[in-house]
């Protein structure tokens, strides 16, 4: 969520995923435990679960075929790296370089295909473009946090249509027909506007909601139904609200003890209408002992999962997302070293 109207001074923390009431094992527990990437899992899972590979690395700095990061947010209003990124069927990638207020497109080397300048900062006003997502005719939706602005532009970055009163947004998506979902909790749930900037659907108070949605447009949630298990859902209907139950995830039995669902997150949807969602599981000390992508088809089955290590990476809860999924089906993430902002990916 961002604050708008005022800049906002933020430093990016190594991401410690679980680590809400988070200790130190004791030595009673007998968990055999694996630090990677600065994050402990139960040694069975470290040894099994995929690592991610290397798809494109870009280096942080001021020049056209890089990415800004914290050095050059010298008035500190993000979190000192790029906000959102979407990869094509080429494998080449939009990110979105929220410093330099530019949307780039690189190819899978890292070289610099295009650019599209979206916002520029002046002494009077400061600037915050935090999501993007395709829209028709080749452009894109932008969100612009301070002036809780979503607009309509073309690939020259020309403004076609503006939507105001958005301030406070999560992020943003796209639907089949063109339309923009803007997450919106503080002002009523999910909304969905047309490419003219009408309101087309208003899912007030619908906080599960995802901005991802099937062939037809429903939206996709999801929910936990108890603290080992969630369900996967879509909308059938605004108002009054009415759901369609798609799928259902456990994280089975455990011989620890107190383990639980700390996170659970729909990623997107591939080329085929699959949808891909996230959910990991931990001990009250902060160790994971479950952490799983699953593949679920259009009509509710598990297609696959697989066990994955977390990357290395900044997380922040001001980033719209931090995987995508690619329309081949794989799962996209991003790394942050002192030098270089880059894609990972893990497959199926």
């Amino acid at each position: 969520m961002f604050n708008s109207g005022s800049q906002r001074i933020s430093v990016s923390v190594m991401f410690l995923l679980c680590l809400f009431n988070c200790g130190f094992a004791s030595a009673d527990d007998k968990i055999s435990v694996t630090m990677t990437n600065q994050q402990r899992y139960i040694a069975p899972l470290a040894s099994s679960a995929q690592v991610p590979e290397l798809l494109m690395k870009i280096p942080f700095g001021e020049g056209e075929s890089e990415v800004c990061g914290y050095i050059q947010d010298v008035d500190r209003i993000t979190n000192g790296i790029p906000y959102s990124f979407m990869v094509l069927e080429n494998e080449s990638a939009w990110i979105l370089d929220s410093i330099a207020g530019k949307l780039k497109l690189f190819s899978k080397n890292g070289s610099l295909v295009s650019k599209i300048q979206l916002a520029t900062a002046t002494d009077e006003k400061i600037t915050l473009i935090a999501d993007f997502a395709q829209a028709p005719q080749n452009g894109f939706y932008v969100y612009s946090a301070f002036d809780g602005l979503v607009k309509r532009i073309s690939n020259a970055g020309e403004t076609i249509v503006e939507i105001e009163g958005l301030n406070d947004s999560l992020c943003i998506g796209r639907d089949k027909r063109g339309n923009v979902l803007v997450k919106n909790l503080i002002k009523g749930g999910l909304f969905r506007f047309n490419p003219s900037g009408e309101i087309i659907d208003l899912y007030q108070g619908q906080k599960d909601l995802s901005v991802y949605s099937d062939i037809n447009g429903l939206p996709y949630g999801i929910r936990g139904e108890n603290d080992t298990s969630a369900s996967l859902f879509k909308s059938s209907c605004a108002s009054p609200a009415a759901e369609i139950q798609i799928a259902s995830f456990s994280i089975g039995t455990s011989t620890a003890k107190d383990v639980h669902i700390v996170n659970r997150k729909i990623l997107g949807t591939d080329a085929l209408w699959n949808i891909y969602v996230e959910i990991t599981a931990c001990d009250n000390d902060g160790i994971i002992h479950f952490n799983k992508f699953f593949k679920v088809s259009p009509e509710g089955k598990i297609l696959s999962s697989i066990d994955f290590i977390n990357p290395k990476t900044v997380i922040s809860p001001d980033l719209p997302r931090h995987r995508v999924v690619s329309p081949q089906g794989k799962i996209i993430a991003f790394e942050v070293t002192e030098k270089y902002y880059s894609l990972v990916y893990y497959r199926f």
